[in-house]
């Protein structure tokens, strides 16, 4: 995550299911997304654009998001996670990051 703000670009939003096949076919590691939940419990955001989740492109795993983190609340989303799918995942677990740039 610091290497995309160091680079000045921010970590991938998601905006349909093809453009998360393709980053998931180039890249296919677990990721950490910007969608997060952070400011505001259960209200999902793209923190690269500040776009809502909702009305948009979903694709959260079966009883996702579940909130149910080892270290309290799970607020960061991560790709793609045991079904292909998202989960919402503990912000302080170690994971690859995928970045993008916005002009």
């Amino acid at each position: 995550m610091i290497f995309c703000y160091n680079n000045y670009m921010k970590l991938v939003s998601l905006e349909s299911y093809d453009e998360e096949q393709k980053i998931v076919s180039a890249w296919n590691v677990n990721s950490w997304s910007s969608l997060t939940d952070q400011q505001d419990e259960g209200n999902w955001i793209w923190e690269t654009t500040g776009a809502p989740m909702i009305p948009g492109y979903v694709n959260w795993n079966s009883g996702e998001p579940s909130g149910a983190g080892l270290f309290g609340e799970e607020d960061c989303m991560a790709f793609p996670e045991f079904e292909g799918g998202w989960n919402d995942v503990d912000c302080y677990v170690e994971k690859a990051g995928i970045c993008e740039l916005h002009p």
